[in-house]
Formats: C-alpha cells, sequence, structure tokens
C-alpha cells in the first residue's frame, strides 16, 4: 500500500511502476478486481496483465482513473460504484 497524496499516485501512474500504482488507485477508489474490469467493460485477463505490468494500461482508462481519483463524481456519472478510501 502506497503512502502517499492521490495526486503523488497520479504521477506514479505514468511512471516506471505504473501498474503497482494502476493497482493501487483501483483500490483506493474501493473498487474489487472483478467490479473494475465490469464498470470498464474489460475482460479480466487484460485486467489481470495490467496489474501484472504485463501489459501497458491505455492512457485513455488511465485519464479516466485520474479523475475518479481527483473527482469521485466523475465515477458516479459513468455509473461506477466506486466507494473512494479516505
Amino acid at each position: 500500500m502506497y503512502d502517499i497524496s492521490n495526486q503523488e499516485l497520479i504521477t506514479e501512474l505514468h511512471g516506471e511502476h505504473a501498474h503497482i500504482a494502476f493497482k493501487e488507485a483501483r483500490r483506493r477508489l474501493g473498487l474489487s478486481f472483478n467490479e473494475l474490469a465490469d464498470a470498464f467493460r474489460l475482460d479480466e485477463r487484460t485486467l489481470r496483465r495490467w496489474e501484472a505490468g504485463d501489459r501497458q494500461v491505455p492512457q485513455s482508462v488511465l485519464i479516466l482513473i485520474e479523475l475518479c481519483l481527483l473527482l469521485p463524481d466523475v465515477c458516479e456519472y459513468l455509473g461506477i460504484d466506486a466507494q473512494p478510501l479516505a
């Protein structure tokens, strides 16, 4: 678990260990692996590869995750039942 702010986590999403930051962002949004896969209409294998670092997370997905971290209302607007951790 990262002990950094959401803003720092967003910076990490574009760094060398983006897959670790991506998994932490999912956790901070209060979404299980399956919930995120369903919300973004992803095949679970794809999400598993992203979180393992086997594949790069597309920029469009990173932007949506960033928006959800910064503006929780975005998740609601998108129909994602996120429960951000305090």
